[in-house]
């Protein structure tokens, strides 16, 4: 949460009740669990494996914002898992 917190510019403790709130609405999970330099438990969170999409709009922009967000997540989906496992690896490692 501490690096969370300084790259958001808030405080712990907001970060950890913004993530808190988002896990109770079953927007996040903990994914993986690690361990810092100082030997604490550390949660790795992510995306819920059943994700929701919020939708603002008319009844007559949601068919095209279907379609544009299918297209999106076939195009992108794989690589995108990819490329978040990759990040979040390469962070801790240059922790380490």
């Amino acid at each position: 949460m501490k690096d969370l917190a300084a790259e958001l510019d808030m405080s712990v403790q907001a970060v950890s009740y913004h993530v808190d709130n988002l896990q109770d609405a079953g927007l996040i999970e903990v994914l993986d669990m690690c361990y810092s330099e100082k030997g604490r438990e550390m949660s790795i969170y992510g995306p819920s494996t059943e994700p929701y999409i919020l939708f603002l709009g008319t009844t007559d922009d949601q068919s095209g914002l279907t379609a544009a967000f299918k297209r999106f997540a076939n195009a992108i989906g794989p690589v995108g898992i990819i490329v978040a496992i990759g990040a979040a690896l390469s962070r801790l490692v240059d922790r380490e």
